[in-house]
């Protein structure tokens, strides 16, 4: 896991509230502080990492905007 950094990352629901408890994501796209991110989680993350990875969750994209009508 060299050169790999790690993001501290809340669930949201679509209106932006939290939900659940956060999650430790591998990142290898470079997202920061305060951005919205898509995450993978379970096997399908680990494969992006490397097949014998310890990783449960990876950023695998930046929101760059989204709409939410109730």
């Amino acid at each position: 896991m060299d050169n790999l950094k790690l993001l501290l990352v809340q669930p949201i629901h679509a209106d932006g509230t939290d939900v659940g408890t956060q999650v430790i994501c591998a990142d290898r796209i470079g997202a920061g502080h305060g951005e919205t991110v898509i995450v993978s989680r379970g096997s399908s993350a680990r494969i992006l990492i490397s097949k014998d990875s310890p990783v449960d969750a990876v950023v695998v994209g930046i929101v760059d905007s989204f709409e939410y009508r109730k």
